[in-house]
């Protein structure tokens, strides 16, 4: 075989009707043409050396003479017009908006800037990921410590400005994604998905031992950023306002069966279990308030054997009393009139006797006469049962 132009030819071995009848097939499934007299284009038709004309890609059946070009003039825009809507692949749901100059490099599979959202990369970057090494963490957060971006110097050589700062809230991103939810942002299937995996990696990070969210240090800066933080008044009207509105919105996500049911399920998971009530205890942080110190100093200054059980260290079923009397079954429970009424302790009354055990009820109005107190807790330490 010889080639002219980039166009196969075969070698004249046989005799001349043969050989055009071949290169006249060659042709046609060069041009796409059907088999019609009126279509059939012999070599000789053409410049000696030269190519026959391509057709246009959009399916005009144009032929294009501009050199290495593979549309019509004007034509790209009807090409990208023709072709059927394409979803990106990471799973947002967004669609591909199809350029004219995709026809020369090839319509991409992802939205910009989404390919790092697939799985491939995913997997990848859990692998190759720096900052998964201990020692790159800890030298990137040394070298940030104390830095603040209020400003970026310039690049230009010679130039000492400082320009405004793009990074941040100031980022156009920021500004675009702001007050948006990862549901509205990635879609519902991936939003699902990263809060599991932070979900597990925020578990997993808190159950190592050797984790810096577990050094002394991390956690007094946790609770001063905290403090801080519900110190700004404004900071808590907008939280405030944003919670308001979220669940007086019939749409929200707070107001649906599903959320409600989950929230009960975990609260309920929580309570119900003795390491659960535990940890909330700790978290609380618990002490006795003013009229309960003021009990317990009454009760160890007469060596009454009282003990304060309030913090979430001692549970009748689902309840936490106040006090607890040492080798005995019965209870003192201190209440507010502001927080609680009558008919609530009578049924907290009753719920610790079905469970065995007394309770002395403590009201804030009869602290005036700590006498009177400490005769009703006599008797009822002393009365048999």
């Amino acid at each position: 075989m010889s080639s002219t132009e980039g166009i196969i030819y075969p070698k004249y071995h046989v005799g001349m009707e043969t050989c055009m009848a071949t290169e006249q097939t060659v042709f046609e499934d060069y041009l796409g043409m059907e088999k019609s007299p009126s279509h059939v284009r012999s070599p000789t038709d053409f410049d000696k050396g030269s190519s026959p004309p391509k057709k246009c890609l959009c399916g005009c059946g144009k032929a294009v003479t501009a050199k290495n070009e593979r549309f019509a003039k004007g034509h790209r825009k009807m090409w990208a017009e023709q072709q059927l809507k394409r979803l990106c692949v990471c799973g947002c749901g967004g669609e591909i908006d199809i350029k004219p100059h995709y026809a020369s490099y090839g319509i991409p599979k992802y939205i910009h800037g989404h390919q790092n959202r697939s799985k491939a990369h995913r997997k990848r970057m859990s692998v190759n990921n720096p900052m998964k090494n201990k020692e790159v963490v800890n030298k990137v957060s040394k070298t940030l410590t104390g830095h603040t971006y209020d400003g970026r110097s310039c690049k230009k050589d010679g130039c000492d400005e400082m320009h405004p700062d793009k990074t941040g809230e100031n980022s156009i991103a920021y500004k675009k994604l702001k007050g948006k939810t990862y549901e509205e942002i990635m879609g519902e299937e991936r939003a699902e998905e990263l809060k599991r995996v932070r979900s597990r990696q925020f578990k997993k990070n808190w159950e190592d031992p050797e984790s810096r969210v577990n050094t002394e240090e991390f956690r007094r800066n946790l609770r001063k950023h905290t403090h801080d933080m519900w110190d700004n008044l404004e900071l808590r009207r907008r939280l405030s306002e944003s919670m308001k509105k979220a669940w007086a919105d019939p749409n929200s996500r707070y107001n649906t069966k599903e959320f409600r049911e989950r929230a009960l399920r975990s609260l309920r998971g929580v309570w119900e279990t003795v390491e659960g009530r535990e940890k909330i205890g700790k978290s609380r942080d618990l002490k006795p308030n003013k009229p309960e110190r003021l009990l317990i100093d009454l009760f160890n200054k007469n060596n009454l054997l009282i003990w304060y059980c309030g913090d979430f260290v001692y549970w009748i079923g689902r309840k936490n009393p106040d006090f607890k009397i040492h080798g005995q079954n019965k209870v003192i429970e201190f209440a507010g009139k502001y927080w609680h009424t009558e008919e609530e302790m009578e049924e907290r009354t009753k719920l610790f006797k079905g469970k065995g055990f007394d309770c002395l009820v403590i009201w804030d109005t009869e602290l005036k006469d700590l006498n009177k107190i400490l005769t009703r807790v006599t008797l009822f330490v002393e009365a048999e049962v």
